[in-house]
């Protein structure tokens, strides 16, 4: 039920220190988002979440695309089918 579904979201947290957050002050976009992030980004690689879908699977979709771009070294953008 919803509580199994908490518990599981609650043990993927990332422990203190392993994530970094910025705040767009007015809404202007993903593009504007991303700008805002830029200092604390720099030139490294960056995993842009957006909070509205989880998506589930066997494998963590974010450790998937993780390994995908150290292998690939490429831009990676991960989509989930869903019901119209």
């Amino acid at each position: 039920g919803k509580d199994d579904e908490l518990a599981r979201l609650q043990r993927l947290q990332p422990s203190p220190g392993q994530t970094s957050f910025t705040r767009q002050q007015v809404p202007l976009g993903l593009g504007h988002a991303v700008w805002c992030a830029r200092e604390l980004v720099g030139d490294e690689p960056f995993a842009l979440l957006l909070p509205d879908m989880i998506m589930q699977s066997e494998k963590s979709c974010m450790k998937e695309m993780v390994e995908l771009y150290a292998e690939t070294g490429n831009n990676i953008v991960a989509v989930q089918e869903c019901d119209p």
